[in-house]
């Protein structure tokens, strides 16, 4: 929803603007759950009084390090401005955060929003990074967090300090002819509640997948059908203009969705300029579409409209001035409803039917440019309830091209009437010119009922085919509409994907490999490492159940890791996450998992609700089967875990997988068990855990006979060497 409301208003002023809180002296714990307004998400935007110093130093980071000679910058520079500048190489932020005793050890949220890449420490403490910071665009890695809640824990003082290692390297990459579109070239942040900004997070996925997936495929729909129908009948031009006006439309709107989850910066700047050239192409064919209204022609006037869509084109993608766009797209509207009131007009006194259609319709749309623009400049948000906003935003975007397709649907049945009318008199005529030369003789009289037969056969045949054609037209839409589905599926899968680590950390001692192939596009397991200087902490899960729900559960699991698994130790992390978990009331929904911590010889882990780990000791050449019977995350509010240590001696293997494995059926419903598991282990320990892995992932086709587990099947083995 949000993301919708955030189109209409660059749809209507291209200037829109977000309601940001402003940062207060003091913060309190009441102060990071207030919302600007119903549509804006908790928390406070900290964008003022930033020390800014260019270069890198991890020292920098420290809490008590003096930054007193930093510049100081405000939100300009720090991401709150197209014409923000664009620093060389990689450089500092530091802020410091005065905090009452409400927040002396509590844990918050940290949404960050940039272009580039940055690295998060609070207190001198590393809490997490999106991307990779590098001097140049080689060594940098590029990431857009979209305001991903990242988890952190304030001490028990009155000042935190934040400091942000930040870099924007990947724009020199941008072609030159995109240069005028380059956004803010700084971040910003904003201070939540963790468990508040989380859900919230959650849920507005969630919920901006389902509304503007349902709004998206009815705008391809009706511009995909009404083409078709153009296809089939090139002289009604009204079906070509609203088809181009539908899909020129839903391409505004849906990569304005892609925008906000593009991880490539080339291909972030192609969609914003096709973006950018579909906002004139959508006036120019509502245009085109009164036009033919009026005139059987179009008018010379009609290729002023084209020049006018084109300049409008060509001052977004190489000059892109915020002022002389906002102009231009004014003029544009406003002559665009001048030719709209002349068209009604002339529909109202020629009393052509259907006119009311396209005047509310019009009439909605103009109301949600007015209400529009409310919302972006007269901050009237605040005192408008969200669910009424939603209503007014969908109800006003809808009215005009449904109104259009609803016009041009009265026209088909008028022109379906017309034609029956036209049929039944000419079967009249044809009675009464039978009946006045029957006197003529019986050859007469035949010949003319064998016309009227031939007639009416034509007729059926081709509303047989036009029968025919609407089922194709109907079966194509509904295939258009599986296809996309199935793509925006796809895209949830490789979003989780790269969620998890690119790479396994190899330690000093240790040969570590890891294996995972999921049950559908998106899966409910889950790993993940964090390095520290003295251990290694790696996390291993299984989220209830699989798909879209499933991998909501791992997006929860996989924030608290980041933001606590490296100061958490196991059973505070556990007792930690499984309340929150429950507190953000996902049932039925809980999630298994494993954290450990492994450091020289000795793992320390926690097992919630995992199966059993198989231990192959080298010593004895006996592999020992370990069951922990804690219960799994977000089950209940209170619960104690136990914690188990593991003493690894050369030579020593330890095995995790999720149930999927020892859970698959073969062809004659046998489960695969834990005992044929243990014995393939230990066939084969002296193999390398890579090769291992292999081993076991053939032997779920050779198990099953399928490509893909009914379940999701994930391993993890650790091997001492």
């Amino acid at each position: 929803m949000k993301q919708l409301l955030f189109n209409i208003c660059i749809l209507v002023l291209y200037a829109g603007a977000p309601f940001y809180a402003q940062q207060t002296n003091v913060l309190t714990r009441d102060s990071l759950l207030k919302k600007d307004g119903p549509m804006a998400p908790v928390g406070i935007i900290l964008n003022n009084n930033w020390r800014f110093h260019a270069g890198d130093s991890m020292q920098w980071s420290a809490r008590q390090f003096d930054d007193n000679n930093w510049k100081v910058i405000e939100n300009k520079e720090n991401g709150r401005s197209v014409e923000a500048l664009k620093r060389p190489g990689i450089g500092w932020y530091r802020l410091k955060i005065r905090i009452d005793s409400s927040l002396y050890n509590a844990t918050v949220g940290l949404a960050i929003w940039h272009l580039g890449a940055s690295q998060i420490f609070l207190n001198g403490k590393f809490i997490d990074s999106f991307g990779k910071p590098g001097a140049d665009k080689d060594k940098e890695i590029f990431a857009q967090p979209v305001g991903t809640p990242v988890v952190m824990t304030f001490s028990a003082d009155s000042v935190q300090v934040l400091a942000i290692r930040f870099s924007n390297e990947q724009l020199d990459r941008v072609p030159k002819v995109l240069w005028s579109l380059r956004p803010t070239t700084g971040f910003i942040t904003r201070l939540q509640d963790a468990n508040k900004g989380i859900t919230d997070r959650i849920y507005g996925i969630y919920d901006n997948f389902a509304t503007q997936g349902v709004l998206l495929g009815i705008l391809f729909a009706l511009g995909f059908s009404h083409l078709l129908l153009y296809f089939f009948y090139s002289r009604n031009r009204l079906s070509l203009f609203f088809g181009l006006f539908a899909l020129s439309l839903t391409i505004l709107l849906y990569l304005g969705y892609l925008l906000v989850l593009q991880q490539s910066i080339i291909w972030f700047f192609i969609f914003a300029v096709v973006e950018l050239v579909s906002l004139p192409a959508m006036f120019f064919f509502f245009v085109l579409f009164l036009f033919t209204i009026r005139f059987a022609k179009l008018p010379k006037r009609g290729y002023l409209y084209l020049f006018f869509s084109a300049v409008i084109a060509i001052v977004e993608i190489f000059f892109f001035s915020v002022h002389l766009i906002n102009a231009l797209l004014a003029v544009f509207v406003a002559l665009a409803a001048v030719e709209a009131i002349i068209c009604f007009i002339n529909m109202v006194r020629q009393k052509i039917e259907g006119a009311g259609i396209l005047i509310s319709g019009a009439a909605g749309f103009i109301f949600l440019f007015i209400f529009s623009f409310a919302l972006s400049y007269l901050n009237v948000a605040k005192f408008v309830p969200g669910w009424l906003i939603e209503i007014l935003v969908y109800t006003g975007f809808s009215s005009l091209p449904f109104s259009m397709s609803l016009y041009l649907a009265r026209n088909y049945s008028k022109t379906n009437f017309t034609l029956e009318d036209k049929l039944r008199e000419v079967q009249e005529l044809s009675a009464a010119a039978i009946e006045q030369e029957r006197n003529t003789g019986e050859l007469r009289l035949q010949n003319e009922m064998q016309a009227a037969r031939a007639i009416e056969s034509e007729l059926r045949a081709k509303a047989a085919e036009l029968q025919a054609k609407a089922a194709e037209v109907q079966w194509q839409a509904l295939q258009a509409e599986n296809d996309r589905t199935v793509k925006e599926l796809e895209e949830a899968r490789k979003l989780q994907l790269s969620m998890l680590p690119s790479v396994v950390p190899q330690i000093p001692g240790y040969e570590i490999a890891v294996f995972m192939k999921t049950a559908t596009e998106v899966g409910g397991d889950y790993y993940d490492f964090i390095e520290t200087p003295n251990e290694l902490v790696f996390a291993f899960g299984d989220a209830s159940g699989h798909g879209v729900k499933a991998g909501i559960m791992v997006t929860a699991a996989k924030s608290f890791f980041s933001g606590l698994g490296a100061t958490m130790q196991p059973v505070e992390f556990m007792e930690f996450t499984s309340k929150a978990m429950k507190e953000m009331k996902l049932s039925p929904l809980y999630m298994c998992m494993v954290l450990g911590r492994l450091q020289d010889d000795t793992l320390r882990y926690v097992s919630a609700g995992m199966p059993q780990v198989l231990h192959y000791k080298a010593a004895n050449k006996f592999t020992d089967i370990i069951e922990s019977k804690n219960v799994p995350l977000g089950t209940v509010f209170q619960v104690q875990y136990k914690e188990t240590t593991l003493h690894l001696a050369k030579g020593d293997v330890l095995l995790w997988l999720s149930d999927g494995f020892i859970e698959m059926f073969n062809a004659e419903k046998e489960m695969f068990g834990l005992e044929r598991l243990h014995a393939m282990f230990t066939e084969n320990i002296d193999k390398p855990p890579q090769a291992l892995i292999e081993l076991l992932n053939d032997a779920i086709y050779k198990w099953t006979g399928k490509e893909r587990p009914d379940d999701d099947v994930t391993f993890m083995i650790i091997k001492r060497l």
